[in-house]
């Protein structure tokens, strides 16, 4: 293994790694909320609007959950492109979809909660 390749590990273990984790964790502190978790747009979410807390927060936390899976993974392909060259790309691509597609698709998903969950 070269000083590039270990630094390129480093680097994505530590980057997406830890948004990964950051993510996980914002659905980890949703999911164990008794407040309603907002989606961090400043916008605070009052309780007497929402009407089942508990399942909006669970919804919340699902959607951070999944939205930590590509940064995983792209640790995971980083991994694997010590051995295989395709793996590379695959980290470029999941990690370009999650920071472009994927935060249209948070905000799009909260959206949806929102509609479900909280009443104007």
């Amino acid at each position: 293994m070269t000083g590039e390749q270990v630094f390129g590990l480093i680097l994505m273990i530590g980057t997406a790694g830890g948004c990964g984790l950051i993510f996980a964790g914002i659905g980890l502190w949703a999911s164990r909320s008794s407040k309603p978790v907002g989606f961090w747009t400043g916008k605070e979410v009052k309780p007497e609007t929402v009407t089942n807390i508990p399942a909006y927060n669970a919804e919340n936390a699902r959607m951070w959950y999944r939205y930590s899976v590509p940064y995983f993974l792209s640790v995971v392909f980083s991994i694997a492109g010590i051995w295989f060259a395709w793996a590379n790309i695959a980290v470029l691509v999941l990690t370009t979809l999650a920071c472009t597609l994927g935060l249209w698709w948070l905000i799009h998903t909260y959206r949806k909660i929102e509609k479900r969950y909280i009443r104007s």
